[in-house]
Parts: structure tokens; C-alpha cells; sequence
């Protein structure tokens, strides 16, 4: 049962300017007062979980620690990490560290259950607005609210209605599946036999993917990342097809809702099958290019027949990948800065994972890494080294294809005439050339 109470995510902060407690609880309270989902827990009721919300009388805590050197943080932030029941506590704790001849430090930590990715973005920025007016002595002035999570959720069960038919595009994506291969069987994977692997662009590398790859061939940050795994897989594990859960953020427009400023874990998860392409590189990034245009809705319909009502879609990936954009772009301002300490371990070490590998793409302080999660007991070290460098060493190759483009090569999905396929388009584009068309 433990493994459900410490699954968090967290955020360390840098404060450029001394905060006092007091002024910080001001702020705390102002944040779960505009955003409803800071005020939900999930009690037990005849044996089920409930959502539950409370009104401002369900206070988030805010501790102050005061440490003679930052080398203490890892002790306490481990022992803040484990401290939610959700059951009975709000689902946010706020600490400040008061660190001798150091500037302070804030960990805010949030049970998974109500926030995203998205989430923390609003989050920091409604922060810094709110402290901002309160210096002043101002009443804050925060965008308007979005939709609530129950409007969210009610939207979900009319879609569903509407998707009936996405159930086969499902079934067929996830019915032909390769297996990953393993140096050793593992029952469970334990968060604690849980090693990373991890590697970083330069500055100037992550630049020339953000600006100078997608013009090549009308493509998203995705599309590269996703061709650059299919390459690798099949390197370093002779995969030529691989099916992966992709994660998005959710908060799609085809459910007639507005939550872009809403609270809470939004987070789409889907399976999409990975083709490797023996031809050239252009093939591969054109076929896995539109493998994701073909997806409909942008996969928010897989979860909802999955998780209301659809059985035969319970098969889930091995692999897991999510590219979480310019993580730290809301981050850094006046107030504070992304920290270099650890948030400790928000993530219990019992708690398990459906996923052999586990990859987190994300920008911060303008340079993109990629990491790798696996099981230290599955595979081997050396195996991972290997595949990290496959995937480090792809990438910049498809870096330096993109830009040697001149000039954009289309595909069918920029054309939206459903009578083509690449290999078709292809022809057709020859044929033109020639004067035959």
C-alpha cells in the first residue's frame, strides 16, 4: 500500500533573494486558493479511492529546515519525500531551506495524482505574480481559471461516445509486438534496482536541433527524436519494430475544454509502433513522421476506451518515452532558479514499473539530455552505455542530415489528400520533376 503515498514529482529552487516563512505561506495559501485541484485528496469509501475536495480550511504545510551547508540536503529532502498519505493530507508540501552563508533553497514537492508537467509551469508562475503583488502590498492578479478538472473528466465521457471506432486503429497498433531482449529475467522492477543512464547535448547542438532541423522535412521535435529510437533499437537490439507508451500532455483541444491554465495530471499515454527503415535516412524520418500523424486525436482516445471500458487494450509497452520540452523555461526569473541539488527520491522504492526502459528527453538551461532508466538486474551496464551512445550518436547524425537540406520535403500528411502514401508521393514528385505530371 506504501508505494501509492510516495509517488511524487518536485522541483528544487534557488531563491535569488531571502524569503521569510511567513511571506511564503502567504503565497502558498494565495496558490491553493486559486487552483482547486491543491485542495483534493483521495480518501478510501466502501472499499474505492474518491477524489475528494476540501475548501481552504485543508492547509498545505510549509516547514522551514536551517542547515550549515547544502551537503545536508539530501537527508532531508528524502526525509520530505516520504511524508503524503493520500488519504488524509493535502498533496503538496512546500520547504525552505535556510543554508548558512548560502542562498535558500525551496523544494516544493506534489503527489503525481494532481500534477503534471504543464501543471508546474502555471504553478511557478503564478509563484512568482503572487509574491510579486504581495511585496508591493497589491491583491495579485492571476489569469483567469480554466476549466476545473471535474468539467475535464464529464468531457471524457462524451468523447468516449464519439470514439467507438477507435478501437480497432488501437487494437491494430498494439497486436504485432517485439519483444526487448534482456541479459537477465526480472519479476519485479523495483524502483530501488533502478540505474540511469544520461547524456547531454552542447548549447550549440540543442540550439541547431530547436531551430535548424524541422524545416527539413516539416517535422516536430518528435518526429526526430522518435526516428532517432527506432534507429537505435534496432542497433543496439536488433529490433526492427518496437512498440513504445509515448506520453503527451493531454490537454487536447478535441474535448471542447479549456484546462491550459487548470491544475492537475493531465498526462496522455499511448502506444505507438516504431519502424526501423533500412533505406536512408530520409525514409525514416518521413515514415515515422507520418506513423504520428496518423494517430487520431493525438492518442487521448487510447486511454479513455482503455480505462472505461475497452479490455482488450490492457497490453502495455516496454518502452516509455517522453520529451517534456524547455522544462526549466518558466523557471528562471527575478525570484529564483533552477537548483543543482537533488529533490531527493520522489519515487518509493518499492513502487514498481511496467517499463524495461524508461526515456526522459528535456531542455534545461539550453542544453537537451536524454536519459535512460532501466533495471540494474535485467540489463547490463555495458548494453546500456552502448545503446545510450547508439541513440546520442544517431541523433547528431540526423542533426547534420536536417541541415544539409535545401529546401523542405513534403509528405502526405502536409498535403491532407488521403489518396497518397509516402511511396506514392513520391513517385508523383519524380513524375513532376520530369515533366511527366
Amino acid at each position: 500500500d506504501a508505494p501509492k503515498h510516495h509517488f511524487n514529482q518536485a522541483v528544487m529552487l534557488k531563491m535569488k533573494e531571502s524569503i521569510s516563512k511567513d511571506s511564503l505561506s502567504v503565497v502558498i495559501k494565495e496558490l491553493q486558493r486559486h487552483h482547486d485541484m491543491l485542495r483534493v485528496n483521495y480518501p478510501m469509501k466502501e472499499n474505492t479511492v474518491i477524489q475528494m475536495s476540501h475548501g481552504t480550511d485543508f492547509p498545505i504545510e510549509v516547514e522551514l529546515v536551517k542547515l550549515e551547508s547544502v551537503e545536508e540536503l539530501e537527508v532531508e529532502t528524502n526525509r520530505c519525500q516520504s511524508l503524503f498519505n493520500i488519504s488524509e493530507s493535502p498533496l503538496m508540501k512546500v520547504v525552505l531551506f535556510k543554508i548558512a552563508n548560502e542562498h535558500d533553497r525551496l523544494l516544493i514537492i506534489i503527489h503525481h495524482l494532481i500534477v503534471d508537467g504543464v501543471s508546474w509551469r502555471i504553478l511557478l508562475e503564478d509563484f512568482n505574480t503572487i509574491y510579486k503583488a504581495k511585496q508591493k502590498g497589491l491583491k495579485p492578479s492571476l489569469p483567469l481559471k480554466t476549466d476545473s478538472f471535474k468539467v475535464y473528466r464529464d468531457a471524457l465521457e462524451s468523447y468516449k461516445e464519439s470514439i467507438v471506432e477507435q478501437a480497432e486503429y488501437w487494437k491494430e497498433v498494439i497486436s504485432k509486438v517485439e519483444i526487448v531482449p534482456v541479459d537477465n529475467e526480472v519479476k519485479l522492477r523495483l524502483r530501488k534496482n533502478r540505474k540511469e543512464l544520461k547524456f547531454n547535448l552542447s548549447k550549440e547542438e540543442t540550439q541547431r536541433l530547436l531551430e535548424e532541423t524541422n524545416f527539413a522535412y516539416n517535422t516536430q521535435i518528435n518526429d526526430l527524436l522518435l526516428s532517432v529510437l527506432s534507429i537505435a533499437l534496432y542497433k543496439s537490439f536488433n529490433m526492427e519494430e518496437s512498440l513504445i507508451t509515448l506520453e503527451g500532455h493531454g490537454r487536447e483541444d478535441v474535448l471542447g475544454v479549456d484546462v491550459s491554465r487548470t491544475i492537475g495530471w493531465f498526462t496522455t499515454a499511448y502506444p505507438v509502433k516504431l519502424e526501423y527503415n533500412r533505406n536512408r535516412l530520409e525514409e525514416q524520418i518521413k515514415y515515422t513522421k507520418e506513423s504520428l500523424r496518423a494517430v487520431p486525436d493525438k492518442g487521448i482516445g487510447y486511454g479513455v476506451l482503455k480505462y472505461m471500458g475497452e479490455d482488450e487494450l490492457s497490453y502495455v509497452p516496454q518502452i516509455s518515452f517522453n520529451y517534456l520540452g524547455e522544462f526549466d523555461k518558466s523557471v528562471n526569473n527575478a525570484l529564483f532558479e533552477w537548483a543543482s541539488e537533488g529533490v531527493g527520491k520522489p519515487v518509493g522504492e518499492e513502487f514498481t514499473s511496467e517499463y524495461k526502459l524508461d526515456i526522459n528527453a528535456m531542455i534545461t538551461k539550453d542544453e537537451f539530455s536524454l536519459s535512460i532508466a532501466y533495471d540494474q538486474f535485467e540489463f547490463s551496464d555495458s548494453r546500456m552505455h552502448i545503446f545510450k551512445e547508439d541513440l546520442k550518436s544517431t541523433l547528431i547524425e540526423v542533426i547534420e542530415h536536417c541541415q544539409r537540406q535545401e529546401s523542405t520535403v513534403i509528405t502526405p500528411s502536409d498535403i491532407s489528400d488521403e489518396d497518397f502514401d509516402i511511396e506514392s508521393l513520391n513517385e508523383f514528385l519524380l513524375d513532376l520533376d520530369e515533366g511527366r505530371a
